[in-house]
């Protein structure tokens, strides 16, 4: 494993996944609370986040692209994530079925 599970980062504060050890020291100091907020710094740029971090993850530069991550990790958190699906037919591999992550964002703020 190259870096801790995200499965249920929201809402915790950042370097303090259980069973993962190998956080950098600017990762050890954050202060951070996984949020909407701070991961579309992080995604968008992790250097101005967390500058020093060992992070070699370079970012995200489109907007929807890190608003479907982030909708992503928020649901999983919730236990609220989308099954993967895949639509067989044409061949011998089924390709993947397209979830709009976005979409079930929405649905979850609009019942809160």
């Amino acid at each position: 494993m190259t870096g801790p599970s995200l499965a249920n980062i929201w809402d915790h504060k950042a370097g303090k996944v259980e069973g993962f050890s190998r956080y950098s020291e600017a990762m050890k100091r954050a202060t951070l609370v996984w949020n909407e907020a701070t991961l579309d710094t992080l995604l968008r740029n992790p250097d101005s986040l967390l500058p020093g971090t060992s992070m070699t993850f370079q970012g995200i530069d489109d907007s929807a692209a890190r608003h479907a991550v982030i909708a992503y990790l928020k649901s999983v958190s919730e236990g609220k994530a989308p099954a993967p699906a895949t639509q067989r037919g044409g061949g011998m591999m089924g390709q993947p079925t397209k979830v709009d992550l976005n979409k079930h964002r929405r649905r979850g703020r609009s019942q809160h």
